[in-house]
């Protein structure tokens, strides 16, 4: 073995000193063997899922809700995070184009101040992921599937406002999504809410990651993946009560695309509401040299012309859209050809702190401007302490963590503007349960039923 490694060590040296090219030449095949690599590694992961979900993919069988938590996750974990995540960002953003769902958020006064925007967006984060990651039907039952995440989990015995002994709460591995959908659902009731708003804000959940992937994604989604979309958001509507779900993918696009025209109208809620939050999104943007209000024109850029108008928004100039295309294309293309794989998955909520009851305190694995939900960082000596501080210093977070901003973690049956976090309790575990029971807010359903606990 000594003897080939010399071999192998003097005839690289040969390679490199013998010619003027021959550096050039080891560099070129160094960069030739990384791209092949690349390309061999690239695409693993979802040929594995394709593999796994053979069965559904080719139709044999249907798809259960468990399947398609276990192919969406790798997708937003693994494969996309950063695109898939905004994807579902401007999905919610691009529901503010339609004025009977901005009318309802200006009023509500939330997205008036950096700090009630922050904890919106938070907030709305931490439950969509809650429910797109833990299990809907409360545990997880078989082993995972290729680039699945499994979360720890420990059957809950106590909790703060803990609920009766029969609550489903207490009998399944992880309640989380439930609790986060019956808790969304209760702040959803103190508003009038059409059943069509909410059926298009569903529409977008399923729709934007695939449109998303298409223009910018280093490849596009499968059919697999946009049918998963597909099986758990109707599962998630279901859970909200919505009616008058279209039985299909297909249904659900066309309804959407009859609906967007006639829904969205420019009014001035639309853009009072998207200002407010492009405001917030940009704050890490510095104003000098005009690179804040040329971060802007990027952002109006991003938008179609159906909801750039609805926003009263200026149309931007063709150079504009170019440079856009351009910054996504290098994105697209170098991640598919040049960059590896993801290693560690990227999950905003909190997957390692096992579910121990209603007292367990969770934390986001990243922070809005005004950091809600960040831990504080006490002591003089502590590195965390001056890195916070420094974050303020240069604009990154408008203050520091502190109990204030819920330096303490979230709770999921608590969620949502600060006015309201005592209240809704009882209704969101009561919700939570009749949801574990029978996969529907009215104790009804057609979906998923638990007869297995």
């Amino acid at each position: 073995m000594a003897t080939s490694l010399q071999l192998f060590r003097d005839r690289l040296v040969a390679i490199t000193s013998s010619t003027p090219f021959g550096r050039l030449h080891l560099a070129l095949g160094g960069l030739a063997a990384y791209l092949l690599l690349v390309r061999a590694l690239r695409y693993r992961r979802i040929r594995n899922i394709q593999r796994y979900f053979a069965q559904c993919r080719n139709g044999e069988g249907s798809m259960t809700v468990e399947q398609a938590q276990r192919i969406i996750i790798p997708l937003f974990s693994y494969e996309m995070p950063l695109l898939m995540n905004y994807s579902l960002a401007f999905a919610l953003f691009k529901t503010y184009g339609v004025p009977s769902i901005s009318s309802i958020l200006k009023k509500t006064g939330e997205l008036s101040s950096s700090a009630g925007i922050s904890r919106r967006y938070a907030d709305t984060e931490i439950l969509i992921t809650t429910w797109m990651y833990c299990p809907l039907q409360g545990l997880f039952d078989d082993a995972p599937s290729p680039g699945f995440v499994r979360h720890p989990t420990e059957v809950p015995t106590q909790g703060i406002e803990n609920p009766p002994d029969d609550n489903m709460i207490h009998q399944v591995s992880d309640p989380r999504a439930n609790i986060s959908i019956a808790r969304t659902n209760w702040l959803h009731s103190r508003h009038n809410i059409s059943n069509d708003d909410m059926l298009y804000t569903l529409a977008l959940f399923v729709l934007e990651p695939a449109t998303w992937a298409k223009k910018w994604g280093w490849r596009d989604l499968t059919g697999l993946e946009r049918q998963a979309l597909w099986v758990l958001w109707k599962d998630v509507g279901t859970r909200m009560g919505i009616q008058s779900i279209p039985g299909s993918l297909a249904d659900l696009e066309a309804w959407s695309e009859a609906y967007e025209p006639i829904a969205m109208l420019p009014a001035e809620s639309n853009k009072e509401v998207a200002d407010y939050t492009i405001a917030e999104l940009l704050h890490v943007v510095p104003n000098a040299f005009g690179i804040k209000a040329f971060a802007k024109r990027i952002t109006y850029a991003l938008l179609e012309p159906r909801v750039r108008i609805a926003m009263l928004y200026p149309k931007q100039p063709w150079y504009m859209h170019a440079l856009l295309e351009g910054i996504m294309g290098i994105h697209k293309y170098g991640s598919r050809w040049l960059v590896l794989p993801r290693v560690w998955p990227t999950v905003f909520i909190d997957n390692k702190t096992p579910w121990r009851g209603l007292e367990t305190r969770f934390h986001p694995t990243r922070y809005q401007p005004v950091p809600w939900y960040k831990p504080e960082a006490n002591g003089w000596l502590n590195p965390s302490h001056w890195a916070s501080q420094l974050a303020v210093a240069i604009g990154f977070y408008k203050e520091t963590p502190s109990v204030k901003l819920s330096s303490q973690g979230y709770r999921l049956d608590i969620q949502g503007p600060v006015a309201l976090e005592a209240s809704g309790i009882r209704e969101t575990l009561d919700g939570a349960d009749r949801l574990l029971r029978f996969g529907c807010p009215l104790g009804k359903s057609n979906g998923p039923q638990r007869e297995n606990l």
